[in-house]
């Protein structure tokens, strides 16, 4: 066991200095422990998951505002199209039941993207669809056809 000795130095002021054989060894520095990233990894995982959902909800609101924007600008080109018809017609069919918006484009929306919805999902199958027919299931192919 070690003990501390204290020196006493006599200087314009008294002070005490403890004896190096009591301190403590220096500490290395070490990298973190498995222990504290693990607490780290957890701590952003909570905070990412607390997040997530507002984001989702700030995302399916902007799609919404498009969408709504979008709406806007073909109730004004068919507005601008009223104007300029010598009856006054709202739309540019021949019927009520038609919801061809063709007319609009170009002179009255110039841009195709206001007639697509933001949320759609295009996407492209690149597989043969399965067609359910009598509880059978065949892949429909041109290819594998085969005559008996």
């Amino acid at each position: 066991m070690q003990t501390c000795q204290t020196i006493w130095i006599d200087a314009p002021f008294k002070f005490a200095v403890a004896s190096c054989a009591c301190l403590p060894p220096p500490r290395r520095m070490r990298g973190f422990t498995l222990i504290e990233l693990l607490v780290v990894v957890a701590i952003i995982a909570i905070l990412a998951s607390l997040l997530l959902p507002a984001l989702s909800h700030a995302k399916a609101q902007s799609k919404r505002t498009a969408c709504l924007n979008q709406h806007k600008q073909m109730g004004l080109g068919s507005q601008m199209y009223a104007d300029d018809d010598s009856k006054g017609a709202l739309a540019g069919v021949l019927g009520w039941g038609d919801d061809d918006l063709n007319w609009l484009f170009p002179q009255y929306v110039p841009h195709l993207e206001v007639f697509v919805c933001p949320s759609t999902e295009n996407f492209i199958r690149n597989r043969p669809r399965e067609l359910n027919t009598g509880g059978d299931r065949h892949i429909f192919s041109a290819c594998t056809a085969t005559r008996r």
